[in-house]
């Protein structure tokens, strides 16, 4: 298996680690806002003392802004659609999304997709669909109309994840992941801060520690996916990433959180795994 891969299953570990938190947050916290404002500064503040900014091009700045707003934009449409479609209708929108980075790294870069890969993208995407709970159906139009948040969060997530392919190829020699982070969890912390102090609430002190807490593993999921970008093509990487974030995600909240799988669950994690199989191989 090419050593490369170690960086991509290091960037899954810390986004299930990310997701996991935030679990306990939504469990815990009326709002997430105070979370995710502290865990991008932590995250800022921790890429600051790697960041190169005397050798950053304008196209990386802009680029790095337009990412920093989508992240916690992201973050947010997340969690109002896990309100109002459920958490199944929600992560599966997130985790299908990777045929935004995907197919624009093939259109855009020129990367080729093989027969394996191809059926490995055919099993992900069956297996997504079978690793979903039951959400249950209404005919109300108010509940229709929350449905364009799965879009919203579908193409949120494509594009978020895109960023990190469009900094590998657009960087200048004296750019690193590191500065590029720097930028994007600064302008998420200010983003954030801004509708912090709108909201005028009182800050929990666990609220900070859960933000600190997920500050580390936030900032390098994006580190080690760039830098697995940067040794593999994004063709494996976001496929590879985004099932591997389903399987151990599943299995911890079976394990820790004690949710029920239903049958065809396990169907769907055995098939993630032939999955990354064919990818690896």
């Amino acid at each position: 298996m090419n050593p490369a891969y170690l960086f991509v299953i290091i960037s899954v570990l810390c986004s299930v680690s990310v997701a996991h938190v935030l679990r306990y947050a939504k469990k815990h916290f009326s709002s997430v806002i105070v979370v995710l404002t502290v865990n991008y500064a932590i995250a800022a503040l921790v890429a600051s003392f790697q960041a190169n900014l005397e050798g950053l091009s304008i196209f990386t700045l802009i680029s790095g802004c337009i990412t920093g707003i989508l992240f916690i934009a992201n973050f947010y449409i997340y969690a109002e659609s896990v309100k109002e479609n459920g958490i199944g209708a929600s992560v599966a929108a997130m985790r299908t999304s990777l045929i935004i980075p995907v197919g624009s790294s093939v259109l855009l870069f020129n990367e080729t997709l093989e027969l394996r890969e191809i059926l490995a993208g055919i099993i992900i995407v069956l297996s997504l669909y079978l690793l979903q709970n039951k959400v249950l159906k209404t005919s109300t139009t108010e509940q229709k109309n929350r449905s364009w948040l799965l879009i919203v969060l579908f193409v949120l997530s494509g594009l978020a994840d895109f960023s990190a392919k469009v900094f590998h190829e657009s960087k200048s020699g004296l750019e690193n992941p590191y500065t590029f982070m720097f930028i994007v969890f600064t302008v998420s912390f200010i983003t954030g801060l801004f509708f912090l102090i709108k909201e005028k609430r009182k800050i929990q002190q666990r609220e900070i520690l859960t933000g600190v807490a997920l500050g580390i593993p936030n900032l390098f999921s994006s580190i080690f996916l760039i830098q697995a970008l940067s040794q593999l093509p994004a063709v494996i990487v976001y496929p590879f990433a985004n099932i591997a974030v389903i399987i151990f995600g599943t299995l911890l909240g079976y394990f820790y959180w004690k949710d029920k799988l239903q049958q065809k669950q396990w169907l769907g994690i055995g098939l993630a795994v032939s999955a990354l199989i064919i990818l690896i191989r």
